[in-house]
């Protein structure tokens, strides 16, 4: 099964914290919800970005579902708002679809930089591909897209291993032909290792 690009970030974080979080998370995918809440709660109320982040991705019981959806915006918002780059990744995903609020491309692409900066590998992928194209709001700039995407590459996600192959199997955005190089990083995204969607 793939990494998640939100395991980076749980693996850089204070361990005691990290390994709630990590509990809480067990409970959930245990379906003990509730559990998980009571977790979260003391370091929720520290204002624990990751805590406040994990507590946005699932619901409790007797929670309507407009309540969850209502609280996830929330809550993704204040995780963002405390520098917390999956929540920024997260929130983004959210603008650029418009699930949840309204569709926002400019805004789901500053979030995705702002992820990037921070070193998130799927918005890596993402911002760099932006500055790649000109899209979104982001003025084109190959070369730091290019950057970007490598970072992305170099951390294992699936997305910029594709990217790189691409690059080299085309000969596009500066890289030569080279089948050879397409393959290889064509054959990483097989590895055990890498960062999935």
């Amino acid at each position: 099964m793939p990494r998640r690009s939100e395991d980076i970030f749980l693996s850089k974080m204070d361990s005691v914290a990290a390994s709630v979080i990590k509990e809480a998370i067990k409970k959930v995918d245990q379906g003990d919800c509730d559990r998980a809440r009571e977790l979260l709660n003391p370091l929720i109320i520290k204002k624990d970005a990751a805590a406040i982040f994990y507590a946005a991705t699932f619901g409790v019981p007797g929670e309507s579902l407009e309540h969850f959806e209502k609280r996830r915006i929330e809550q993704l918002q204040q995780s963002a708002k405390y520098g917390y780059a999956p929540a920024m990744h997260e929130l983004a995903i959210h603008y650029d679809s418009g699930d949840l609020v309204p569709r926002n491309l400019e805004k789901a692409a500053q979030l995705f930089r702002q992820a990037a900066e921070k070193g998130h590998p799927h918005a890596q992928w993402i911002y760099g591909l932006d500055l790649i194209h000109g899209r979104n709001g982001i003025e084109k700039d190959e070369k730091l897209g290019i950057e970007y995407v490598k970072k992305s590459a170099e951390s294992k996600f699936e997305g910029a291993l594709e990217s790189m192959a691409e690059f080299y199997k085309k000969g596009i955005h500066g890289f030569p032909l080279d089948a050879d190089k397409a393959r290889h990083f064509q054959g990483k995204t097989n590895d055990k290792d890498i960062i999935g969607y």
